[in-house]
């Protein structure tokens, strides 16, 4: 009986020897289980998490164009009454204002012409409404409102004859006045700078040396004076009738002229030219040209 227990556990180890070699000879390797992953916990986000806000494009600026300045009187201009004086009567030395200051007058229909002394610029005692007149701001018809400041003198005023109104020139003088917009702003300021002159004045007059340039201003309204010569005059010519006769300037509007002093010239040729007749002259004299 032991002999049969004994052979029978011979038998089923040399059973399990030759199945291991079976199978590891036939390449057939131990099945390992394969285990799932456990799932991520969850992701708690933080108790104080700030979202961002977004942040909008910037806005361009939008060009807006100034609104237009709406002209309005001018606070500086102050208008005075004269009992029982004739508005057109009235002139400036009767404000008593400083230099500088702007004043304005009114000015009736129906006036009547009064003295006058300069053109564009004038002297403080000239009347102001037949100033206007001769400015061409008013006429003595229908009137109107003028605006005029208070200047320094000049050393020198002069007359012409314009709408009507003949102004008389005038040597130094202590005050003057030109007429403005209602802002203050002057009318005529080329008259203010320009060394203006008759239409009788000549480079005799100016008192110029050999080379000598002078700029001058001829005012609207001249007449006719006697010259000598063509392209160079004499100095004794009048500057503004030789400027016309050169095709320079008319009588009727005037303008600004450049001359030059020359040395003594011994002819001079009379022509006509631009409705002016010069005249001939053969002896030796001082002469001047236009720039």
């Amino acid at each position: 009986m032991r002999k049969i227990l004994g052979l029978g556990i011979s038998v089923l180890l040399l059973s399990f020897l030759l199945f291991g070699c079976v199978t590891h000879e036939e390449g057939i390797m131990p099945v390992t289980p394969v285990v799932k992953p456990a799932a991520p916990a969850p992701v708690t986000p933080p108790v104080n998490l700030v979202v961002p806000t977004p942040v909008a494009a910037p806005v361009q600026p939008v060009a807006v164009k100034p609104a237009e300045p709406i002209e309005a009187e001018a606070e500086i201009a102050e208008e005075r009454q004269f009992a029982g004086v004739d508005p057109w009567a009235v002139n400036a030395t009767m404000y008593e204002g400083k230099v500088g200051k702007v004043f304005t007058l009114t000015l009736p229909p129906g006036g009547t012409p009064n003295t006058v002394w300069g053109t564009y610029i004038y002297t403080n005692d000239s009347s102001i409404g037949s100033a206007a007149v001769h400015s061409k701001l008013i006429d003595f018809a229908t009137g109107g409102k003028v605006y005029f400041k208070i200047l320094d003198g000049q050393t020198y005023y002069t007359g012409s004859t314009q709408a009507g109104v003949t102004s008389n020139p005038y040597g130094s003088w202590p005050f003057s006045y030109m007429f403005t917009d209602k802002t203050g702003k002057l009318l005529f300021p080329s008259a203010l700078n320009a060394n203006m002159i008759s239409w009788n004045t000549t480079v005799d007059f100016l008192d110029l040396q050999v080379g000598d340039q002078f700029t001058v201003m001829l005012p609207p309204g001249g007449t006719p004076n006697v010259i000598w010569g063509t392209g160079t005059y004499s100095y004794d010519s009048s500057i503004g009738t030789a400027a016309v006769h050169s095709g320079l300037i008319t009588f009727e509007d005037g303008g600004t002229v450049t001359v030059k002093q020359l040395d003594i010239q011994d002819k001079f040729i009379g022509t006509t030219q631009h409705g002016v007749t010069s005249l001939s002259y053969d002896s030796e004299i001082e002469a001047y040209i236009f720039l």
